[in-house]
C-alpha cells in the first residue's frame, strides 16, 4: 500500500497506527507525510504486532534523531520486516548510531536505508 505523499501528518499516523495491526499489509510505504517524531513514535509503538509487514517506507518524514530512536527501540521485535527506508528524516549520526546498534539483534533485516532512494544490505 502506497500512502507517500499523502501529508498525514502525526493525527494521520495515529489513526492508521490504530488500525495497522488488524491489516495484512506485507509493503507499506508512508513516504513524504510529514508525520515528525510523534507520528513515528506511534506507528512505531504498533510495529512488534504487524507480523505481516515485510517492507516499511518512512523516508522524508521529519523524524528526526528522537523518531529514529523509538525506530530503533522497537526494530527487535519486528521479525517480519526485511526492509526498512528512513532517509532524508535528518537523524544525523545520532540517529544513525542508535539504528546500527541494534541491527545484530535483527537477523531478519535484509535492507535498512539511511539515505533517500538507497538501501544497505544488512545481514
Amino acid at each position: 500500500l502506497s500512502l507517500r505523499g499523502g501529508r498525514m501528518g502525526p493525527d494521520g499516523a495515529d489513526w492508521l497506527a490504530s488500525v495497522l495491526p488488524q491489516c495484512p499489509l506485507e509493503e507499506l510505504d508512508l513516504g513524504e507525510n510529514q508525520m515528525g517524531t510523534d507520528g513515528a513514535g506511534r506507528l512505531a509503538a504498533v510495529l512488534p504486532r504487524c507480523n505481516c509487514l515485510r517492507s516499511l517506507d518512512l523516508e522524508l518524514n521529519m523524524i528526526g534523531v528522537d523518531g529514529a530512536a523509538l525506530v530503533a527501540a522497537v526494530l527487535p521485535g519486528c521479525t517480519s520486516l526485511t526492509t526498512v527506508m528512513l532517509g532524508g528524516n535528518r537523524i544525523g549520526a545520532e540517529g544513525e548510531g542508535l539504528l546500527e546498534s541494534v541491527l545484530p539483534q535483527c537477523p531478519w533485516l535484509r535492507q535498512l536505508s539511511l539515505q533517500v532512494g538507497e538501501g544497505v544490505a544488512c545481514g
